[in-house]
Order: structure tokens, then C-alpha cells, then sequence
């Protein structure tokens, strides 16, 4: 019985976990969370070619590469302008050879290339976004050889199309290029993408900006807005949502912070740190008046990308095999998390499943009992009548049972069944033997 309950478990199980992966985007990339580098953190908007490009090199020759830190990611400022016929134009001054050289360069180190887009009409620093051009910027990052795209939310406050939908846009169109581009939704949390957004993209982040402080307490001292949030809080939001992530999309608590000298707050204030003159409750202030502020390295749940290898250093077996592990485990924990929560929803399948075999078998045997002592008679329903004993053998109990099941529908269309046979017996002058002992006469 054990057995059969284990095998019943493990074949719902399949069948669920099946089910969730023709139930997700189905892209071809992400099967895993994605590892690599992200310009944001470190650099913000003080990005080149030339940068870029000194970013792949050090991913080859630290062994960031090999151990499995993939993607070089340009995060926002890359862009422009559009041109005439709405084509989406990088900044030259800053990239001269343009976005497919850079591509190719990256791609020639064994590397993959990704970039940074909003659904807005302008992204987070104010520059064009893909709002309208859906498919023609999609196009575009195909042609240039792009293998990943995050994609922001900002200027989307006055917007009333559901969330879903402003990201599944963009994700038909990536799919109608043809080329497999990872998807990363970039939310904020906003819409509960956890809740659909494996339908879409690859990866959805599940709340604010993560900032270099490990808990409330720590983001209370330095009156942090509340658009930054510390590890603790990322761990929080993240930890019940593990029964969504699966191969192909992953909940993402925002990026890795590793190695760091400092970061600058910024956002709208709830409290005025006392070192900012002239701030006032509900004011936005700047990273520029609001200053560097030190930290230790903190480590993220999910490896997704490094501070510039140029300064942080990564690049002794021990932290390499230390942050592989991290992204190994992390992964680990969600399989598992997720494959726990079905089994103890099939928990209970399976023991519906159990009770109705064992009731199953009693009715089989019944069965096997009435044939061996040959009280089984034609037309009877084992299920609708009582069974007695009569000089050792066993009988119908017609005046128990016979008022039930002959007032429900398929006790009548038994008995006209009945009926007509009889008339065919007369008609034809037939006369049938009895098979078996004689049951007692009742009157119907």
C-alpha cells in the first residue's frame, strides 16, 4: 500500500511539475538563474565602450567566466534618442562602434550581452523608452545580437493597463524575433508579477532596490527612503514566494552587491537625515546631495551580478567556488521549496486516490463472494441491495432495498429493461432456466 501511495505521489508530482513548464515561457533560456555583471551599481550613468570592454576581458582572465558569471549587462544611459522613422539610437559619444560591434566583442570572449530598456515612454534616468515601439526595439537588440534584456517601470504612474500586460507586450515581441533573448521584468513588485510572470519572462523582481544595509534598524538610522530596502526586508518578500520559481522564471530580489567602496541613497525622504540642509518631509533628494555612504560587502540571494572585476577582487578560487555555491544552493532551495509545496498539495489527492482503491477492492470482493456462492443474478446492483443468509447461502434481501432502488431512475429503467424482456420470453414461448438458488418472493 506504501508502494502504491509513493508511486501515486511521485506520478501527480510529475504530472504538476509537467504541467508548470508548459505553463511558463518557453524561450529556450533562463532554465537558471542568470550570473554575471550589471553596470549599474558601480557606475550608473559613467559608462563607455572602452568600460565595457575592459569589464569582458576581466571576466575571461579572472575566471569569472569559466565560473559561470555569463552575462555582460549594460544597464540605463546607453541610449540617445530615436530616429526619423522611430529606431532607437545609442549615444555615440560613448559608444562610436555602436551596439553590435560591442556585441560582437563581447560575444567573441565566450560571453553574453545584454542591455536595458523601460515600458514607459522614458526609462528611469530620462531616456527614451520603448513605450510604442515594442517590436521595433526588439527588432533592433536581435539585429545587434542581444541576449538579455531588463526591463524597468518607471514613468508608468498615470498608466491603466494592467502590469502583466505592459511586459507581455514586449515579450511577444522579443519571441516574434526569433533569437532567444532572456527577459527580465523589473517591476519592483508592482502587479505581483511572482503571480504570472513566469507566463512572460524569465526573471521578476519582487521589490524595491536592494541598498547596501542589512536590516530595518540600519535603514532606520540613515532614514533611507522606502524605495530602498535592505537584505533583510529582500529576504522577507522573497522567502513564501519560492513556490513560483522554477526552471525558466525565478524571483529576483534585485541584484548581487559585492565590493562596493560606497553607494548614494536617493528618493523621496519620509525623514531628513540630519547632514542634508535644507530638507523637508516628501522632498526627492538626489545621490549628489545626499552623498557616499560606506559599507561592508553584502552577498544577495541570487547571484545575478558582479560589482566591476577591475576593483573587487574575485578572484581566488575560494571566493569564486564561495559565490558558485551561493547561486548552486540558491537554486537548490527554490527546486526544493517548490517540489515541498506540490507534494503537500498532493498530499491530500493522494490519500482521496488511496481511499477510493481500497473501497474499490471491497467491492470487488463482494463481487468475487456473490459468484462463489452464486446469489448473483442478472440486472442487480451490489451496491443498492442487502445480502442475508438462508440455509447457508446467500440471497437478496428484496424487502429492504427493493422501494430504493426501484424509485430512483436507474432502478425504473432497469425494470422497464425487465418488463420488455419478459414479453419477448412470452412472445416467444420461451422458457429460460433458473440459474442458482431461488431467491425469496417479494412482492415489488
Amino acid at each position: 500500500m506504501r508502494l502504491q501511495r509513493t508511486a501515486t505521489v511521485s506520478a501527480l508530482l510529475f504530472c504538476t511539475v509537467l504541467f508548470r513548464f508548459c505553463y511558463g515561457i518557453n524561450n529556450g533560456v533562463g532554465r537558471t538563474p542568470a550570473m554575471g555583471w550589471n553596470s549599474w551599481n558601480r557606475f550608473r550613468c559613467e559608462i563607455d565602450e572602452q568600460l565595457i570592454k575592459e569589464v569582458a576581458d576581466v571576466m575571461v582572465s579572472s575566471g569569472l567566466r569559466d565560473a559561470g558569471y555569463k552575462y555582460v549587462n549594460i544597464d540605463d544611459c546607453w541610449q540617445w534618442r530615436r530616429d526619423a522613422s522611430g529606431s532607437i539610437v545609442p549615444d555615440s559619444r560613448r559608444f562610436p562602434s555602436g551596439m553590435k560591434a560591442l556585441a560582437d566583442y563581447v560575444h567573441s570572449k565566450g560571453l553574453l550581452f545584454g542591455l536595458y530598456s523601460d515600458t514607459g515612454e522614458k526609462t528611469c534616468e530620462g531616456y527614451p523608452g520603448s513605450w510604442g515601439h515594442e517590436q521595433q526595439d526588439a527588432n533592433t537588440y536581435a539585429s545587434w545580437g542581444v541576449d538579455y534584456l531588463k526591463y524597468d517601470f518607471c514613468y508608468m504612474e498615470n498608466s491603466q493597463e494592467p502590469v502583466e500586460e505592459s511586459y507581455a507586450r514586449m515579450s511577444r515581441a522579443l519571441n516574434a524575433t526569433g533569437r532567444p533573448i532572456l527577459f527580465s521584468l523589473c517591476s519592483w513588485g508592482t502587479g505581483k508579477p511572482w503571480l504570472w510572470g513566469n507566463k512572460v519572462g524569465n526573471s521578476w523582481r519582487t521589490d524595491a532596490d536592494l541598498f547596501a544595509v542589512w536590516d530595518s534598524a540600519a535603514a532606520a538610522r540613515l532614514k533611507l527612503p522606502v524605495m530602498l530596502k535592505p537584505v533583510t526586508r529582500a529576504l522577507e518578500v522573497v522567502e513564501p514566494l519560492s513556490e513560483y520559481a522554477g526552471p525558466g522564471g525565478f524571483n529576483d530580489p534585485d541584484m548581487l552587491v559585492v565590493g562596493l567602496e560606497g553607494m548614494s541613497p536617493f528618493g523621496v525622504v519620509q525623514d531628513c537625515p540630519d547632514h542634508i540642509p535644507g530638507c523637508a518631509p516628501g522632498q526627492f533628494i538626489s545621490r549628489e546631495r545626499w552623498g557616499v555612504l560606506g559599507h561592508a560587502a553584502l552577498l544577495m540571494l541570487r547571484v545575478m551580478e558582479l560589482h566591476d572585476p577591475r576593483t573587487v577582487g574575485l578572484t581566488d578560487e575560494l571566493k569564486l567556488q564561495v559565490s558558485q555555491l551561493s547561486a548552486d544552493l540558491t537554486h537548490a532551495h527554490t527546486q526544493l521549496a517548490m517540489l515541498t509545496s506540490k507534494i503537500q498539495q498532493t498530499e491530500g489527492v493522494a490519500e482521496q486516490l488511496a481511499a477510493a482503491s481500497a473501497q474499490q477492492a471491497a467491492r470487488a470482493q463482494q463481487h468475487r463472494l456473490l459468484e462463489q456462492n452464486g446469489g448473483q443474478q442478472e440486472g442487480s446492483s451490489v451496491g443498492n441491495r442487502e445480502q442475508k443468509m438462508v440455509n447457508g447461502e446467500v440471497v437478496w434481501d428484496e424487502a429492504r432495498m427493493g422501494a430504493a432502488v426501484w424509485s430512483t431512475w436507474p432502478g425504473m429503467l432497469l425494470l422497464a429493461c425487465n418488463a420488455a424482456m419478459l414479453v419477448v420470453l412470452l412472445t416467444s414461448q420461451f422458457k429460460r432456466p433458473r440459474v442458482g438458488p431461488k431467491p425469496e418472493s417479494h412482492s415489488r
